[in-house]
């Protein structure tokens, strides 16, 4: 299976609307449900450009003509943490355990490596996501805070936010 990976554009806001959607109907590691989750094509455009000209990036990998990860990354807006970023990555459970969440991990150090004046990677991650703590802590982020039941979901349980950051 070839992966391929590449910065998104406008013009893949369908796709990454279908993608989203599915994306978030099978994990229970992202902060938002489908149920949540209104946004139309236009949104996502928008959504993609503000990215872009906040000096964030977004990566999208492809198998074949099929999206199945993405990370988002946005620079922060603020003076006095201009100099960090925030990340979101996602990959289809149909894609897991081949090596894509890496793949795009290393995209967004490389290209975080850089950018004129950025210092630092920051990440939020589920406590009860074992797998993807693993790798951020392989890649060199390490636990700098928590969030005790920051995380509610419907059975009535509860997940901690764990805070990461990574320099550069």
């Amino acid at each position: 299976m070839k992966i391929s990976i590449r910065q998104a554009t406008a013009a893949d806001s369908y796709a990454i609307l279908k993608y989203t959607k599915k994306i978030l109907d099978e994990t229970p590691y992202m902060i938002s449900t489908s149920m949540e989750y209104v946004n139309s094509v236009e949104d996502e455009e928008f959504w993609t450009r503000q990215t872009y000209e906040d000096g964030g990036i977004i990566f999208l990998a492809y198998s074949g003509r099929t999206l199945v990860g993405m990370l988002t990354a946005n620079r922060q807006r603020r003076l006095r943490k201009r100099h960090t970023c925030t990340f979101g990555i996602s990959v289809k459970k149909s894609h897991h355990g081949k090596g894509i969440g890496k793949l795009l991990m290393n995209e967004l150090i490389v290209w975080a490596e850089q950018q004129p004046g950025l210092e630092k990677i920051n990440l939020e991650v589920f406590s009860n996501n074992l797998i993807a703590r693993r790798l951020y802590q392989k890649l060199g982020f390490r636990e700098e805070g928590r969030l005790l039941k920051e995380i509610k979901y419907t059975d009535g349980t509860y997940a901690d936010v764990i805070l990461m950051g990574r320099p550069l």
